[in-house]
């Protein structure tokens, strides 16, 4: 019996139209062998703790620890890019993604103390995520539990704690500098663009054809999405309650502290109202 795991991360903030959630499964037996092929494949990168290291947002805009040595040189670029695909091809059994619509996130939001008792954006995508990673285990007829590994950043103690609520086994989180994080990051950016298209993007997008030639699950949440998540986990969880917006006398705790209230969703910044 197999040993798996989902790696997990973001490439994007709650101010862009979407926030996307990129991720892989693999078997435990190949991280040795993928950890060496990923390596290989960026080993012309700059170091992060004495490894190459691929934040892919960075590397093709040029900026950050790739400046000035790799602003644009777009066909090195993809180059490197493709060949990271390959690896990631080589080894994943899956390729997950999921894209909340901020737009609608906030519609309900207003409405809903969605943040609240459902999570922030970052919490619903890993969460999709994770129903993802589960549905392809069903399908597969994979009974052992697969392990979930994010990022350790800002937020994931929301996400511990929301599933932890749902009666979920919580993420583990790692660095960055992860590997399989780098992989997950990577998918995460070249999704996230494919909704809003740069000049940059589309110099390197052609990598893209190597995922295409695996399995790829791709899970865009819209209001109707979230609203039918609601109405599901009112009727699995009815001690998950969803007060309305203006309801003042309704306060939601985290579930490890009573006495702690969860903050709710930022409101949109005034370039996006």
């Amino acid at each position: 019996m197999g040993i798996y795991t989902g790696y997990f991360d973001e490439s994007s903030d709650e101010e862009q139209p979407y926030f996307v959630m990129g991720g892989i499964v693999l078997d435990a037996e190949d991280a040795a062998d993928f950890d060496k092929d990923w390596r290989d494949a960026i080993k012309e990168l700059p170091l992060l703790e004495g490894e190459p290291f691929l934040h892919t947002a960075d590397f093709v805009s040029g900026n950050e620890q790739y400046k000035p040595v790799w602003k644009g040189r777009f066909d090195e670029k993809l180059l490197i890019l493709s060949a990271v695909a390959r690896v990631i091809c080589r080894y994943s059994l899956q390729v997950i993604t999921s894209a909340v619509n901020m737009k609608d996130y906030r519609a309900l939001d207003s409405v809903l103390k969605v943040s609240e008792a459902v999570g922030h954006p970052y919490t619903v995508a890993a969460r999709i995520a994770y129903q993802q990673m589960l549905r392809w285990a069903n399908r597969n007829s994979i009974l052992s539990p697969i392990k979930m590994v994010l990022e350790s950043r800002s937020g994931i103690g929301d996400v511990i704690e929301m599933f932890a609520i749902n009666g979920e086994p919580t993420p583990d989180p790692e660095p960055k500098g992860l590997p399989q994080l780098q992989a997950a990051d990577y998918i995460a950016w070249m999704r996230l663009k494919r909704y809003e298209p740069t000049a940059s993007y589309e110099r390197v997008k052609a990598s893209w054809k190597e995922i295409n030639r695996i399995l790829y699950t791709d899970q865009p949440f819209t209001l109707a999405h979230l609203g039918a998540t609601l109405v599901r986990l009112a009727e699995q969880h009815p001690e998950i309650s969803f007060p309305m917006r203006e309801d003042d006398r309704t306060l939601i705790t985290f579930n490890s502290n009573f006495k702690k209230p969860r903050r709710p969703f930022k409101r949109p910044s005034p370039r996006l109202r």
